[in-house]
């Protein structure tokens, strides 16, 4: 075993190779009609750093750092449009929801995406202004890996929001 630290190992899976990240966002009325897709990128927490070297190397990670990341998270409500900041370890907003994700990969790529759907009346049986989208190692508390935060996306009682966050190493 190596004696390199995570510390190390985080610096150099910054700036020797790059994950990028990716959430597609896909907004449908009752009908299954798109009502609006947007797609962005996302940042990396510094516990999302730590998580990759837990998997990567620690043949005994920490609580939780073992963990694969296989839930997606929406906030929304006060608080959900605070900047990213590497340290935040959850959702700023006052009202969230997490779903446990598909996830998908094709041999011989550098891809991987992780997809999660919010049906009629999820989160809420009403209008959510979804304003930040995450991903997670656990469906209740874990490792917040990537977050973003956009403007508001209105999805009502009776729309479908499917999320793909997709994440490509370069």
């Amino acid at each position: 075993r190596s004696n390199r630290t995570c510390e190390s190992m985080k610096t150099e899976v910054k700036d020797g190779m790059r994950l990028v990240g990716r959430c597609e966002m896909i907004l449908t009325d009752q009908h299954g009609r798109v009502k609006e897709k947007r797609v962005y990128l996302n940042d990396i927490t510094d516990n999302g750093f730590d998580l990759i070297c837990g998997l990567m190397a620690d043949p005994a990670p920490p609580g939780g750092y073992g963990d694969i990341v296989d839930v997606l998270g929406i906030g929304w409500g006060a608080g959900a449009n605070t900047a990213f900041n590497a340290t935040q370890t959850d959702l700023q907003g006052a009202s969230k929801d997490r779903k446990a994700a598909t996830y998908s990969h094709t041999p011989g790529t550098k891809v991987f995406t992780l997809q999660a759907t919010w049906g009629p009346n999820e989160p809420i049986a009403g209008t959510a202004g979804i304003e930040e989208v995450a991903s997670f190692n656990d469906i209740t508390a874990g490792i917040m890996f990537s977050r973003l935060v956009r403007s508001i996306l209105n999805k009502a009682a009776v729309d479908t929001l499917e999320v793909n966050y997709s994440f490509d190493w370069a």
